[in-house]
């Protein structure tokens, strides 16, 4: 039932999780649940080693999973994947394990040279600060691998601020939503009333959704990117 991804495999599913999980959350939240199951089956029959290369795969579909808050969508689906792989870590063996360098290059110019720890249980973030190396519109980022790193995986991810005036919301025949404010000029500390409809098109279930909805931004000025974080609250 696995499905390929690039080279990773994930599990489907056709209607809600137990926990309301749908989408790719509960893609995510299935694909843990598949690949503890596995791990647990290989537990139990060390001889056989057929399932080894599937929750290898779904390892990697997980982690390309991941969001820019370093979770899985969800809370259901984030605790199933950690799960999955701390059950798949006996059979992961040397996954994720070594040291080495990164080169973290700007545009053709080497921003730093990342020393990679060597704690596997390091979990700690390294912050590199770019901002010098970059210019008015395209840029190019690279993190290339240096000596000693056998393999790695980068998650990028960047938020950036766009007048209302050229943004295109992409349509959905899934779901209708739509956004009102009672204002859309403000200052500092003022208060902005927000209503939000969501609606699921064709479905009578239940389900949970987690939607970002934006405040508005002074038509007439321009909001540097770094503001963005302070504008964005979540609705459940």
């Amino acid at each position: 039932m696995a499905r390929p991804e690039r080279d990773g495999f994930y599990w489907d599913l056709k209607t809600n999780t137990p926990f309301y999980g749908w989408g790719n959350a509960g893609r995510l939240e299935t694909t843990g649940l598949a690949i503890s199951a596995l791990a647990a089956w290989r537990d139990r029959h060390p001889e056989a080693k057929d399932a080894e290369a599937a929750i290898r795969r779904g390892v990697i579909f997980l982690l390309r999973g991941r969001d820019r808050f370093g979770s899985w969508q969800s809370t259901q689906s984030t605790v199933r994947a950690m799960k999955a792989m701390a059950d798949a870590a006996p059979i992961l063996g040397n996954f994720g394990k070594g040291a080495g360098s990164l080169d973290v290059v700007a545009n053709g110019r080497v921003v730093k040279i990342l020393q990679m720890p060597n704690d596997p249980h390091a979990v700690e973030p390294i912050l590199i600060d770019v901002s010098s190396f970059l210019q008015p519109g395209e840029n190019r980022l690279e993190l290339l691998p240096a000596t000693g790193v056998q393999s790695a995986m980068a998650h990028l991810s960047s938020s950036y601020w766009i007048p209302w005036q050229k943004t295109n919301p992409d349509p959905s025949p899934e779901l209708r939503l739509s956004v009102q404010f009672d204002h859309l000029e403000a200052g500092v500390g003022d208060s902005i009333e927000c209503a939000v409809k969501a609606e699921r098109v064709g479905f009578h279930g239940y389900g949970m959704m987690l939607a970002e909805v934006g405040l508005p931004p002074e038509p007439k000025s321009i909001a540097p990117p770094s503001n963005l974080s302070s504008t964005i609250f979540h609705s459940v």
